[in-house]
């Protein structure tokens, strides 16, 4: 292609614009895709429990919906964040390893205490309407412990 005199410059300058647009639409449509991520859902009660999806790997998935204030689950999940939070772990409260199992008046949950990296297992008894914790760990509890607060067997030590 035959240029005139200074036309070689604008010629090259429109092609490093076209090829700068062009660049900034693929990193805005990039970050656009990246960042439509689920809100987090915050249950508010004396102690914030935030429960959202996570990018990081999980053993077991976090629940995405809030439950119902009030709820069992709700109340489960505060109880878990007020333990976090007073047993010097976390100020942050708790995030649970999945729904909270319910069997009538007990209950069974997988927790992390938020920032802390090591899990346990809070098992609840339910009484005069609201949860209490009665044994957590990482290991279930004794078999003195369920028969007390008549836990389902499956949930206990098997010696």
């Amino acid at each position: 292609m035959k240029h005139l005199k200074g036309e070689a410059g604008v010629a090259l300058i429109a092609e490093l614009l076209l090829v700068a647009v062009v660049l900034a639409l693929v990193g805005v449509a990039v970050y656009a895709a990246l960042n439509q991520k689920a809100s987090p859902v915050v249950v508010k009660s004396q102690a914030t429990v935030t429960l959202s999806p996570t990018t990081e790997p999980t053993a077991s998935p976090t629940p995405l919906v809030a439950p119902p204030p009030g709820s069992d689950i709700a109340m489960i999940w505060t109880t878990a964040s007020n333990q976090c939070n007073s047993s010097g772990n976390t100020n942050y409260g708790a995030s649970l390893d999945g729904t909270p199992k319910i069997v009538g008046d007990s209950a069974q949950v997988g927790v992390h205490c938020t920032g802390y990296i090591s899990g346990h297992v809070d098992y609840l008894k339910k009484a005069n309407g609201s949860w209490s914790i009665v044994a957590t760990g990482q290991q279930p509890p004794s078999k003195a412990i369920c028969a007390k607060y008549t836990m389902p067997a499956s949930w206990c030590q098997a010696d």
